[in-house]
């Protein structure tokens, strides 16, 4: 769980954040439901950020 929020923090474009979404909903199965409210978080802020961006980061 922690590599998929490091990869998260690393997306520069929303299409790079869709790509992490059906990774996220697997790897949820298996980890605690603190470990996945940290990474929805994580996944609402970065997409929060490239919005205000204007859709690309960097």
């Amino acid at each position: 769980m922690f590599e998929l929020q490091e990869k998260i923090r690393q997306c520069k474009t929303m299409a790079e954040l869709d790509e992490l979404r059906l990774p996220i909903v697997k790897a949820s199965k298996e980890a605690s439901i603190a470990e996945c409210n940290d990474t929805q978080n994580i996944f609402r802020k970065q997409k929060n950020r490239i919005k205000r961006q204007g859709g690309v980061i960097g």
